[in-house]
Formats: C-alpha cells, structure tokens, sequence
C-alpha cells in the first residue's frame, strides 16, 4: 500500500482497447504511456519511486484516473 501516488515520468505510448469492473461489457480505446515512473509514499512517510510498464504501467494510470475522477 502506498499514499500520494504521482507520475513524474512517462515514456512512449500505446492504445490499449480498455475496460473497467464498474461498467462490465464497456470498452473504449484509450492512450497510455508505456513506461511510468511513479513517486509515493509508504504509510510511515518513507517516499520511493517506483518504474513500471507493460500491464502494470496501464493498471497504474488506471487507477490514477479514477482519483482524478475519470472513469477511463
């Protein structure tokens, strides 16, 4: 678990055909980055940054749309 996720670095990008659980049988094409690098912290306030790509890249920015407030 982690706190006060943000993206401070992105390379490339992809279309993924995506979907979300809150709307099952939804899918719309959406562009991503395919490399993320992400600052946040550990529950005890310790920052660590952390580079993902492929699915978990797209997972990440997933997500970090839904804090934002967007669906997807």
């Amino acid at each position: 678990m982690f706190v006060n996720p943000r993206i401070v670095e992105t390379v490339g990008s992809q279309v993924y055909e995506e979907g979300c659980l809150s709307v099952p049988g939804i899918y719309a094409r959406v562009e991503r980055a395919d490399r993320v690098r992400v600052a946040a912290q550990q529950p005890d306030g310790t920052e660590f940054e952390v580079e993902l790509d492929g699915l978990e890249a797209v997972c990440l920015q997933h997500e970090m749309d839904h804090l934002d407030g967007k669906l997807f």
